[in-house]
């Protein structure tokens, strides 16, 4: 079971996700644009994941779980 934010603009992730997103779902937890692109840009930064998450919450698990790379 995997968690997508698409139903939502950044500053609106619910503490709860971005607290599982930190901790046990790294690998769980998928970014998709739920806003117009201003407002992504400007609440994306401010959203509080770990560093060594943004690589997976941002593109790592969407290649595994969509199968992207060979």
């Amino acid at each position: 079971l995997y968690y997508s934010t698409s139903a939502l603009a950044p500053g609106d992730y619910p503490a709860d996700i971005v607290h599982y997103a930190n901790t046990r779902g790294v690998q769980k937890v998928l970014y998709a644009g739920g806003a117009p692109a201003e407002q992504i840009c400007r609440e994306l930064p401010e959203v509080p994941l770990r560093d060594e998450v943004w690589p997976a919450f941002l593109r790592e698990n969407a290649i595994r779980v969509f199968k992207l790379a060979e």
